[in-house]
């Protein structure tokens, strides 16, 4: 096919004109300050564009405020020392490739800093034997991953990694993070994680009310139809002494965990369990308990379904230095499910239904529920009572 003079022309002009884009790599120097924009900040000179990887190695920055920073990918990667990239408010960083955290040195730590709005792919942490952190410090924040589809992984270096929460009302629209470690108001601040539907966290150890001495940490942890794993939930995790105050509210979700722990005294824990499950991990036992001289409460709502679901071959026990009570007002019912086994050892108030409806009920030691909480046990399922306690007034079989 030819073409007719006059188009053949305007084609090779829009050729002729049209700039080629080359990426490359922008390491920020900090020669100047900590600016993104600041053309003189950047090896080789000029701010990068969408097509430029950019490394943080040399020298803190950050993006903002006001500011719209772009570019293919961004690595933090100190050099045996911390190295911060912080987000101001209204900042907005969008990448299309990762943003990586974690240097090669175990006594670096890379660290995100959040107080604006970050889009990405998704967020690799601890990509080598260095820590790597992100923190999250203003109510207004705007974490999108991949359009809610993205998350935030454990890239397979030797490094801990860890999110923080320093502020309350932080969106986050992603699927899936899994991290070493998740803490809720830390020493002086107030934090906040609410686990939407659809949503997997996953953490060794989650902290929640994590005030160290003479700060307050206040920590609230709300899974709404989501999904929480962890090895270990500590409540009133701070400092002995320190007024701590956590807050888990199982808002229909799913929290599984190995342990659930109140471990000190000071300030008030309340956990609301306002329906949804609580079960084990996987194959491990998960042990409901106090190292505290108050014992750690999970009280039941009215409404809903409250379902331990405790796996084949497993065990939940609950210590007597834990209750499940009533949530004020309310008698809310308590569900066994799962063939594992449920075990009560201390004195439990909450006086709603009880049914078992899979697996094992026992109560041991001077384990109990509340004398008018009525007691319906599946044909397939076992209520034993093996404790110094009376069994409630009512105890009855189900016809399954």
């Amino acid at each position: 096919m030819r073409l007719n003079p006059s188009l053949a022309g305007i084609v090779l002009g829009m050729l002729t004109m049209a700039p080629t884009v080359w990426g490359g790599q922008k390491t920020f120097s900090g020669t100047s300050d900590y600016d993104w924009k600041n053309d003189a900040n950047w090896t080789p000179p000029g701010v990068p564009s969408e097509a430029d990887d950019v490394l943080i190695a040399a020298a803190d920055m950050q993006i903002g405020p006001n500011v719209q920073a772009v570019a293919a990918s961004v690595t933090i990667a100190g050099d045996g020392d911390t190295r911060i990239l912080t987000i101001a408010k209204s900042g907005h960083l969008l990448v299309a490739d990762p943003i990586t955290l974690g240097g090669d040195l175990p006594e670096t730590i890379s660290m995100l800093r959040v107080a604006g709005a970050l889009s990405a792919a998704r967020v690799e942490m601890s990509s080598g034997d260095g820590k790597s952190a992100i923190v999250f410090s203003a109510a207004d924040t705007l974490l999108n991953l991949g359009d809610g589809k993205g998350e935030i992984i454990r890239a397979g270096g030797r490094g801990l990694s860890s999110v923080e929460f320093q502020s309350d009302g932080a969106v986050l629209e992603l699927a899936s993070v899994e991290v070493n470690s998740i803490t809720l108001g830390q020493d002086d601040h107030s934090g906040i994680l609410a686990v939407t539907e659809g949503q997997v966290w996953t953490a060794e150890d989650i902290f929640v009310g994590n005030g160290l001495a003479g700060a307050t940490g206040t920590g609230t942890l709300n899974i709404d139809g989501g999904t929480v794993t962890a090895k270990r939930l500590i409540l009133n995790s701070g400092a002995d002494g320190v007024a701590n105050h956590s807050v888990v509210n199982l808002n229909s979700g799913t929290l599984k965990a190995s342990a659930i722990l109140r471990k000190f005294d000071g300030g008030t824990q309340a956990f609301n369990w306002n329906g949804g499950t609580i079960a084990n991990v996987e194959t491990a036992d998960l042990v409901i308990s106090s190292a505290a001289k108050q014992p750690l409460i999970i009280s039941i709502a009215g409404s809903g379904t409250h379902a331990f679901d405790v796996s084949d071959g497993s065990l939940a026990r609950i210590q007597p230095t834990a209750i499940l009570a009533d949530i004020t007002a309310e008698h809310g019912t308590l569900s066994k499910a799962g063939a594992g086994r449920l075990e009560i050892e201390g004195a439990c108030t909450y006086s709603g239904a009880t049914t078992v409806g899979e697996g094992e009920l026992l109560l041991s030691g001077e384990g109990s529920i509340s004398c008018s909480s009525g007691v319906s046990v599946a044909r397939s399922a076992t209520f034993t009572n093996e404790s110094t306690v009376a069994l409630p007034a009512k105890v009855g079989w189900l016809k399954k």
